[in-house]
């Protein structure tokens, strides 16, 4: 594990300075700042063993020239400034303070446990300064499915079709706060739509409507041959009446709800995959997790699909998977309680697969994995 711990605190390191906050030109070294409870009530579990521990990283990573900055094009050597925070919740939020005001370290990485975390967190937040913890700061659950059904890759066209550039190019009277409702009977699927008409692009009533029509008529042309379905009927904004003005109408002035003050975040149910299935399992998380700074959700909602997504794409033999990732608090966040659900293709049987699904969930899970630096980056979209 302490391998695999290096390795994720470099990758994570490197992840936070790909783009480097303030930097007029490239320092000299990476300052890391952390507090440890080298004494008091937690120092037993932590303590100077991983003191030692930090110190031994910082040698091995400088051994090695640095971690590799993106933006400057080379490694940078780190200097790694720890404070004993005493295992005292307001002492360690004073010194991740000081550590950002007066040592200007460039990086936080997170206390020695998942409490502390939770409170020095918000000094990371407050000030900008990414903050790198190791350890999960929260019970957590996430869980991701593949393959997605044609009903769900019909959702998931269709509001992208309305929310892509060339589409408001075309019409850019659309707002971007779109939901899409299907119910399938059969092979027929009905679509509900709710999309706005910005205010600034209406001049009446009769203007609503009538364009109101056109976008109906390229949804309709658009979908008219559903991969995986035989038909679609779509009905758009069907509140609307003609002869109320504007309370029959959907307008918008900004095209989204957070003109209503509704941000949106939790909704009824968002997911990261873009979809609010009724039919699946569903995790307790919101979709970027309870903590803006550092929390398993946004890690394990991702990549519960991602590992769901490459399980059915590399074995033929699974014709359907679900994916199970749950943390302990404390735990390390590169080892979570995992289970895997599958239901197999006729004429293949669970003990002939089970050996690549491990395997596959190994390489998932392994800190080296690219998806860890490419989500920090924000490479992966959190819906």
């Amino acid at each position: 594990m302490r391998n695999g711990l290096l390795t994720l605190l470099v990758l994570a390191v490197a992840g936070a300075l790909l783009v480097p906050p303030g930097w007029a030109q490239a320092p000299s070294a990476i300052k890391i700042g952390a507090t440890l409870a080298v004494t008091g009530a937690f120092s037993p579990e932590w303590g100077p063993t991983f003191l030692q521990f930090m110190r031994e990283w910082e040698k091995i990573v400088n051994e090695d020239g640095g971690v590799f900055v993106g933006d400057v094009g080379r490694k940078l050597p780190i200097q790694l400034i720890i404070y004993d925070d005493e295992s005292n919740f307001d002492k360690s939020v004073e010194l991740y303070e000081k550590l950002g005001a007066v040592d200007k370290v460039d990086v936080f990485l997170g206390p020695s446990t998942s409490p502390i975390t939770l409170r020095a967190s918000t000094v990371a937040e407050r000030m900008h300064i990414p903050m790198v913890a190791a350890e999960a700061n929260d019970t957590s659950a996430a869980v991701g499915y593949a393959p997605l059904t044609p009903t769900e890759r019909l959702v998931l066209d269709v509001e992208r079709y309305l929310n892509a550039p060339e589409y408001k190019r075309r019409f850019p009277e659309t707002g971007e706060d779109v939901k899409v409702m299907a119910f399938r009977q059969g092979r027929h699927v009905h679509l509900t739509l709710a999309m706005p008409l910005l205010c600034a692009f209406v001049e009446s009533e009769a203007a609503y409507f009538r364009r109101k029509g056109e976008i109906l008529e390229d949804l309709t042309a658009a979908f008219a041959e559903p991969r995986g379905l035989d038909r679609v009927t779509i009905g758009l904004n069907l509140l609307d009446r003609e002869g109320r003005g504007l309370h029959g109408t959907y307008l918008s002035l900004l095209g989204t709800s957070a003109e209503d003050a509704d941000s949106g975040q939790v909704g009824r149910g968002n997911r990261v995959n873009g979809l609010i299935p009724l039919n699946r399992p569903m995790s307790n998380e919101a979709a970027a997790g309870k903590n803006p700074v550092s929390h398993v959700g946004k890690i394990y909602n991702v990549l519960a699909h991602r590992v769901a997504a490459t399980l059915h794409r590399e074995l033929p033999e699974i014709r359907e998977v679900t994916v199970w990732l749950v943390s302990q608090i404390g735990a390390p966040v590169d080892q979570p309680w995992a289970a895997v659900q599958v239901r197999l293709r006729e004429r293949f049987e669970l003990g002939e697969v089970a050996p690549a699904i491990r395997a596959l969930m190994e390489q998932a899970l392994d800190p080296a994995n690219p998806f860890f630096e490419e989500l920090i980056a924000g490479r992966h979209p959190i819906c």
